[in-house]
C-alpha cells in the first residue's frame, strides 16, 4: 500500500548571507532542487545557512524546528504527518544535514523526531536533504 510516487514531497529552502544581505535560495522538492542543477539538497556546499523554511502544508500535518544560534543554523528536526494513512499507509520524514567546521560531514539519516533531530548542534549547516519514506 505504501508508495512514495503518489505522495507530495516536502518543499523546503535555505537562506544564506550575500554581501551582508539574507538571500533565499531556490526551493527543493524532496531530493530535487527546482533550479535545474540536479542537486539533492538545499544550500550551497561550504556556505553556511542562516535561515531555513519548509513550505506550509508540505509536511502533511507535520512540523519542523530549526536550531539557530548567532544567525547560524546548527540543527533541524522534521516530523511528517501522513494526511490519509488509511489509503496510503504511514510515512515519515527522512532527512539529514551536512555541517561545516573542523570535521565537515553529512550526518546520519534521521526519521521524524525519533533521534532528536539532525546536526551536531555546534557547527553551522551548509546543506539539507529531506524526503519522505514509508514508516518501518
Amino acid at each position: 500500500m505504501s508508495n512514495t510516487a503518489n505522495m507530495p514531497m516536502p518543499r523546503y529552502r535555505a537562506a544564506i548571507m550575500q554581501e551582508s544581505e539574507k538571500v533565499w535560495l531556490d526551493w527543493c522538492e524532496g531530493l530535487y532542487s527546482t533550479d535545474g542543477s540536479g542537486d539533492t539538497y538545499a544550500g550551497i556546499e561550504g556556505v553556511g545557512i542562516v535561515d531555513f523554511e519548509i513550505e506550509e502544508g508540505s509536511l502533511g500535518g507535520g512540523w519542523y524546528e530549526k536550531n539557530i544560534v548567532d544567525d547560524k543554523l546548527i540543527g533541524l528536526t522534521v516530523y511528517y504527518e501522513t494526511p490519509d494513512p488509511d489509503s496510503t499507509g504511514y510515512f515519515a520524514a527522512r532527512y539529514r544535514v551536512h555541517w561545516m567546521g573542523e570535521n565537515p560531514a553529512w550526518g546520519k539519516w534521521e526519521t521524524d523526531d525519533r533521534g532528536g533531530g539532525a546536526g551536531n548542534d555546534r557547527d553551522q549547516i551548509d546543506m539539507v536533504e529531506i524526503t519522505i519514506a514509508p514508516c518501518e
